[in-house]
């Protein structure tokens, strides 16, 4: 079967005001920089999907392996390329969620599979280490 190009966004539920995030991409640094107001803040971006004797494959310049697992960057603060900046954090939002059904569905209709993270960390800072979705990948 052909690789599938899927539609993904990765949105963050009210993130600290004022912090600029990004996707990041595994060669060229940042991308899709954009800076909080407050609200829920929305980073889309393109994968491919792969599907072999092993299983799902997730692949691209913005997707990341630990192991067989495979999770997205979400980038904050100086880690996202804001030189004024205190600090950076990362956050991996993982792709195991992401069902080869919904992720079929986002590729043959144009719509988007969304996984919605907490945009704070429990001090109010912003979100970063390991996320999932909550409430899993689903299409918009």
């Amino acid at each position: 079967m052909a690789d599938l190009e899927i539609p993904l966004r990765i949105t963050l539920i009210a993130p600290p005001k004022d912090v600029l995030f990004s996707l990041q991409h595994a060669k060229e640094g940042m991308v899709s920089a954009v800076r909080s107001d407050g609200s829920d803040l929305s980073l889309d971006l393109a994968v491919r999907m792969a599907e072999g004797p092993n299983g799902l494959r997730w692949l691209g310049p913005l997707i990341r392996p630990e192991g067989q697992r495979r999770f997205v960057y979400v980038a904050s603060g100086a880690c996202a390329g804001d030189p004024g900046a205190q600090d950076g954090r990362r956050a991996k939002v993982w792709l195991d969620a992401l069902s080869a059904e919904t992720a079929r569905e986002a590729a043959t209709t144009g719509r988007r599979a969304e996984a919605r993270i907490p945009g704070t960390d429990k001090r109010g800072g912003a979100v970063c280490a390991s996320t999932h979705p909550i409430d899993g990948w689903r299409l918009i």
